[in-house]
């Protein structure tokens, strides 16, 4: 599961770098080819925290990859669903930041989804089919 998602985020950060090169004008092309990166502004240098939506203006979360890495291996980990909710809870507090944790795992989410609902499709997604097939497969025991 991990490789996958993995998978699916590298294709999308190509993907979207691909377009931003296309998109670049000639001159700053020739200086990201040199290595010179001094026509990015220090916001994008440093993996700027916001980017703005299409159209409304509004500020949208930008995936801190490491971050949503690191809670990617915490419910792989997590030994029960109450135990995977808690991490999802202290992950993420905004639901634009949840909707886009929940994309990026390849979740089927919608904006109409109130943030109880789209935190439960993240655990049943993640630690609720892992536990559900240890079951299965007996390798669960009940404490």
């Amino acid at each position: 599961m991990r490789n996958r998602r993995k998978s699916v985020n590298l294709h999308a950060a190509f993907a979207a770098f691909a377009k931003a090169v296309r998109d670049m004008p000639d001159d700053q092309y020739e200086k990201l080819v040199e290595g010179d990166l001094s026509f990015l502004s220090a916001s994008e240098k440093s993996g700027g925290r916001e980017r703005k939506a299409k159209g409304n203006g509004r500020a949208l979360p930008v995936p801190d990859a490491r971050k949503w890495e690191s809670i990617a291996s915490e419910l792989d980990a997590a030994p029960s669903r109450d135990a995977g909710a808690r991490i999802v809870q202290d992950a993420f507090s905004r639901k634009d930041e949840l909707f886009a944790f929940a994309k990026s795992l390849d979740l089927a989410v919608q904006r109409s989804d109130n943030i109880a609902r789209i935190r439960w499709k993240i655990v049943e997604f993640t630690v609720g089919q892992r536990l559900d097939g240890e079951a299965i497969r007996g390798g669960y025991t009940a404490k």
